[in-house]
């Protein structure tokens, strides 16, 4: 508001989205007693949860939100994954308070070829009742959701294309992974939550370089996923949230950065 906050120039592709009324910040975001860990913290976010006592510490909040569209989701699986995560790991944001995940991660979309030509489904019943029994079932349900999902979601990939150049920022991979985003969004895939991720903000030196830097990579490259989408009618029905596991303090340290601090903003992208 008024003069108070501004936006650094790297962001300038953004200004666009901005002066349509297709971009707010909410300020000041976070969750009580922070302990300004990566990963207590992260968990807090992914949980809704105020504390490790409070009971759906253990759960997401997108887990328990699709739980209710999908009550029988490991018996009777939908063709189309519920929620897809481009990267490395499950996460504990797609996470149902009884155990399942309900998103599809995977990092290249030609992975989904390789596995719909040889994969082959496990079974999950009849596995003990301890912890190696219960990773191996996670494990299972997993990799068989990504057999079903395989045909689907190579079908959306390749019924379309992007239709805008996306930024060569490498470092952050971000602009990678809306690309994917844009083209299952207009394949049709059916998908109703997506997660992409970029790490580099725990600035605790050299801020001033790498903050706007990192900055920029998000505006060229939501600026651009907005565009491809808008390029084929996709654009309307899409909102873009980012969020952070906590804030930067506001004193600067000896390094020329800041440290971990309490509440940060967020920011919103696109008609919806």
């Amino acid at each position: 508001g008024g003069s108070d906050f501004a936006l650094p120039s790297t962001m300038q592709s953004l200004m666009p989205m901005w002066q349509s009324g297709k971009m707010n910040i909410i300020h000041n975001v976070g969750y009580p007693n922070q302990d300004y860990s990566h990963f207590s913290s992260i968990d807090n976010w992914s949980s809704a949860a105020d504390n490790v006592y409070d009971k759906r510490y253990n759960s997401g909040y997108m887990g328990r939100f699709l739980e209710q569209d999908f009550p029988s989701f490991s018996e009777t699986p939908p063709t189309v994954p519920p929620a897809l995560r481009i990267g490395y790991s499950a996460d504990l944001v797609f996470k149902s308070a009884n155990n399942q995940q309900y998103e599809l991660v995977f990092n290249d979309p030609n992975e989904f070829y390789r596995l719909a030509q040889y994969g082959k489904l496990y079974p999950t019943d009849g596995l003990s009742d301890c912890p190696q029994g219960q990773e191996i079932e996670f494990l299972r349900q997993l990799t068989n959701n990504s057999l079903r999902y395989s045909q689907s979601v190579t079908q959306a990939y390749n019924s379309t294309l992007n239709k805008v150049s996306y930024p060569a920022n490498t470092t952050s991979r971000l602009a990678e992974q809306l690309k994917i985003v844009s083209r299952l969004i207009k394949g049709k895939l059916g998908t109703r939550i997506f997660m992409v991720y970029m790490d580099g903000f725990d600035t605790h030196a050299d801020q001033k370089t790498y903050h706007a830097t990192l900055l920029g990579h998000i505006a060229d490259s939501v600026s651009a996923f907005f565009a491809d989408l808008q390029a084929d009618n996709f654009d309307k029905n899409v909102c873009l949230m980012s969020f952070s596991e906590f804030g930067r303090t506001i004193r600067e340290n000896g390094s020329a950065g800041t440290d971990h601090g309490n509440m940060s903003p967020m920011m919103l992208f696109g008609d919806a």
